[in-house]
């Protein structure tokens, strides 16, 4: 039978403990590795998830593009696309078109018809989009000098309604107008069959 002294024997447990440290370190490194990565996954594919619900949704609408362009007609553009960007697919503005008249930058939306005048001319729509033939004045659409063509409408008040619009989005109908800082119903009552929201 071996037996070993107490000095021997103390070495022994050191050793045991030493690889028992080292076992463990393994273990506890590739276990902490293991799960280290599968945080990284998950995070990966719920940021892969979040830019995807983040990106804004683009979808199709039809403007009507007439007057001064080479291609009058329908055409289809994507959403947030600009005056400009529709001219452009009518085959660009022809030499005598007016473009100072219009608001190149303006934001288009499904059903507008965007005139482009001739210099010189003199028409009730020559400063930017129409989406009727009514002659009523469409306050999604109107600029502050068509919106000052109401009654009771003011520059001041025809710029919080061309503010307010950019701010909250398209009027759903034409009493929303009245949600608007100082049109009141007496001014609504004056300029109800004069607009229209379509």
């Amino acid at each position: 039978m071996l037996y070993l002294n107490k000095k021997e024997q103390l070495v022994i447990i050191i050793l045991l403990l030493i690889i028992l440290m080292i076992l463990s370190y393994v273990f506890i490194e590739k276990y902490m590795d293991k799960k280290l990565n599968t945080v990284n996954v998950v995070s990966s594919e719920s940021t892969k998830e979040e830019v995807t619900t983040e990106k804004p949704e683009v979808s199709d609408i039809y403007v009507h593009v007439s007057g001064r362009v080479r291609n009058p007609g329908v055409y289809s553009l994507k959403t947030g696309e600009r005056v400009i960007d529709a001219i452009n697919k009518a085959g660009g503005a022809l030499p005598d078109a007016d473009l100072d008249a219009l608001n190149l930058a303006q934001k288009l939306h499904d059903e507008d018809k965007i005139y482009v005048p001739k210099k010189g001319e003199i028409s009730n729509n020559n400063h930017g989009i129409s989406s009727n033939n009514s002659g009523k004045i469409n306050i999604n659409t109107a600029s502050v000098t068509e919106l000052e063509k109401l009654p009771g409408i003011g520059e001041t008040l025809a710029q919080r309604i061309v503010e307010y619009r950019e701010k909250y989005g398209r009027f759903q109908k034409i009493e929303d107008i009245m949600k608007v800082s100082r049109i009141g119903p007496k001014i609504f009552e004056q300029i109800k069959d004069m607009i229209t929201v379509n």
